[in-house]
Protein backbone atom coordinates (compact mmCIF):
# COMPACT_ATOMS: atom_id res chain seq x y z
CA UNK A 1 0.00 0.00 0.00
CA UNK A 2 3.04 2.20 1.00
CA UNK A 3 4.47 1.68 -2.43
CA UNK A 4 0.66 2.60 -4.30
CA UNK A 5 1.13 5.88 -2.77
CA UNK A 6 4.75 6.90 -2.94
CA UNK A 7 4.18 5.61 -6.76
CA UNK A 8 1.29 8.06 -7.29
CA UNK A 9 3.21 10.90 -5.43
CA UNK A 10 6.70 10.17 -7.94
CA UNK A 11 4.14 10.44 -10.61
CA UNK A 12 2.23 13.26 -9.44
CA UNK A 13 5.02 15.12 -9.15
CA UNK A 14 6.29 14.49 -12.64
CA UNK A 15 3.73 15.74 -13.98
CA UNK A 16 3.86 18.63 -12.66
CA UNK A 17 6.99 19.20 -13.51
CA UNK A 18 6.52 18.62 -17.14
CA UNK A 19 3.77 20.69 -17.26
CA UNK A 20 5.65 23.70 -15.82
CA UNK A 21 8.70 22.79 -18.23
CA UNK A 22 5.61 22.96 -21.13
CA UNK A 23 4.09 26.06 -19.92
CA UNK A 24 7.91 27.48 -20.08
CA UNK A 25 8.42 26.50 -23.54
CA UNK A 26 5.25 27.80 -24.72
CA UNK A 27 5.60 31.16 -23.34
CA UNK A 28 9.14 31.34 -24.78
CA UNK A 29 7.79 30.13 -28.18
CA UNK A 30 4.80 32.62 -27.64
CA UNK A 31 7.38 35.81 -27.22
CA UNK A 32 9.67 34.07 -30.17
CA UNK A 33 6.33 34.42 -32.21
CA UNK A 34 5.67 37.63 -31.48
CA UNK A 35 9.01 39.12 -32.49
CA UNK A 36 9.26 37.32 -35.78
CA UNK A 37 5.69 38.85 -36.06
CA UNK A 38 6.96 42.55 -35.68
CA UNK A 39 10.00 41.93 -37.63
CA UNK A 40 7.54 40.55 -40.44
CA UNK A 41 5.51 43.78 -40.33
CA UNK A 42 8.36 46.27 -39.93
CA UNK A 43 9.65 44.56 -43.35
CA UNK A 44 6.35 45.29 -44.64
CA UNK A 45 6.52 48.76 -43.52
CA UNK A 46 10.04 49.13 -45.39
CA UNK A 47 8.64 47.48 -48.81
CA UNK A 48 5.60 50.03 -48.83
CA UNK A 49 7.72 53.30 -48.63
CA UNK A 50 6.38 54.65 -51.87
CA UNK A 51 9.05 55.26 -54.82
CA UNK A 52 8.39 58.15 -56.07
CA UNK A 53 10.80 58.12 -58.43
CA UNK A 54 9.37 55.37 -59.56
CA UNK A 55 6.16 57.21 -60.47
CA UNK A 56 7.84 59.80 -61.78
CA UNK A 57 9.15 57.99 -64.59
CA UNK A 58 5.70 56.05 -64.63
CA UNK A 59 3.66 59.22 -65.34
CA UNK A 60 6.43 60.16 -68.03
CA UNK A 61 7.32 63.82 -66.02
CA UNK A 62 10.50 65.51 -67.21
CA UNK A 63 13.32 66.95 -65.37
CA UNK A 64 12.57 69.62 -64.61
CA UNK A 65 9.22 68.95 -62.89
CA UNK A 66 10.54 66.01 -61.54
CA UNK A 67 12.00 67.57 -57.71
CA UNK A 68 8.70 69.72 -56.90
CA UNK A 69 6.42 66.83 -57.98
CA UNK A 70 8.68 64.10 -56.04
CA UNK A 71 8.61 66.88 -53.11
CA UNK A 72 5.01 67.64 -53.23
CA UNK A 73 4.78 63.87 -52.77
CA UNK A 74 6.07 63.11 -49.95
CA UNK A 75 4.99 66.37 -47.90
CA UNK A 76 1.67 64.34 -48.67
CA UNK A 77 2.60 61.55 -47.75
CA UNK A 78 3.99 62.57 -44.28
CA UNK A 79 1.29 64.88 -44.03
CA UNK A 80 -1.58 61.49 -44.59
CA UNK A 81 0.55 59.38 -41.96
CA UNK A 82 0.74 62.45 -39.29
CA UNK A 83 -3.08 62.51 -39.86
CA UNK A 84 -3.56 58.35 -39.53
CA UNK A 85 -1.37 57.82 -37.05
CA UNK A 86 -3.51 61.16 -34.69
CA UNK A 87 -6.93 61.23 -35.49
CA UNK A 88 -7.81 58.77 -38.81
CA UNK A 89 -10.51 61.23 -39.99
CA UNK A 90 -11.43 61.00 -43.48
CA UNK A 91 -12.60 64.37 -43.98
CA UNK A 92 -8.96 65.34 -43.08
CA UNK A 93 -7.89 62.84 -45.57
CA UNK A 94 -10.20 64.22 -48.19
CA UNK A 95 -9.44 68.05 -47.58
CA UNK A 96 -5.43 66.73 -48.31
CA UNK A 97 -6.13 64.97 -51.04
CA UNK A 98 -7.99 68.84 -52.59
CA UNK A 99 -4.62 69.98 -51.62
CA UNK A 100 -2.39 67.70 -53.68
CA UNK A 101 -4.98 68.23 -56.41
CA UNK A 102 -3.93 71.79 -56.29
CA UNK A 103 -0.55 71.53 -56.05
CA UNK A 104 0.24 69.08 -58.49
CA UNK A 105 -2.10 71.06 -61.00
CA UNK A 106 0.43 73.74 -60.97
CA UNK A 107 3.46 70.77 -61.82
CA UNK A 108 1.52 68.75 -64.38
CA UNK A 109 0.27 68.93 -67.52
CA UNK A 110 -3.50 68.28 -67.59
CA UNK A 111 -3.10 64.84 -69.48
CA UNK A 112 -0.68 64.12 -66.83
CA UNK A 113 -2.56 65.44 -63.66
CA UNK A 114 -5.26 63.07 -65.43
CA UNK A 115 -2.88 60.24 -65.72
CA UNK A 116 -1.76 60.38 -62.04
CA UNK A 117 -5.77 60.02 -60.71
CA UNK A 118 -6.54 56.92 -63.42
CA UNK A 119 -3.42 55.61 -61.72
CA UNK A 120 -4.26 56.51 -58.00
CA UNK A 121 -7.93 54.86 -58.92
CA UNK A 122 -6.27 51.78 -60.12
CA UNK A 123 -4.33 51.51 -57.09
CA UNK A 124 -7.13 51.93 -54.80
CA UNK A 125 -9.60 49.44 -56.70
CA UNK A 126 -6.35 46.89 -56.42
CA UNK A 127 -6.17 47.41 -52.28
CA UNK A 128 -10.03 47.41 -52.25
CA UNK A 129 -10.12 43.45 -54.23
CA UNK A 130 -7.39 42.76 -51.91
CA UNK A 131 -9.28 43.59 -48.97
CA UNK A 132 -12.30 42.01 -50.14
CA UNK A 133 -10.58 38.85 -50.30
CA UNK A 134 -8.97 38.68 -47.19
CA UNK A 135 -12.68 38.81 -45.72
CA UNK A 136 -13.98 36.75 -47.91
CA UNK A 137 -11.20 33.69 -46.40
Amino acid sequence: MYKQYLSLACLSVAITLSGNAYTNESEASISDDQAQYEDKQEMRYAKRQPNWDRLADRLQIDESRRDDFISAMEAQHQQRREIRENSGVREAMESLDGELQTTLAGILSAEELDNFNAHREKRKQRKAARHAEKFRQ
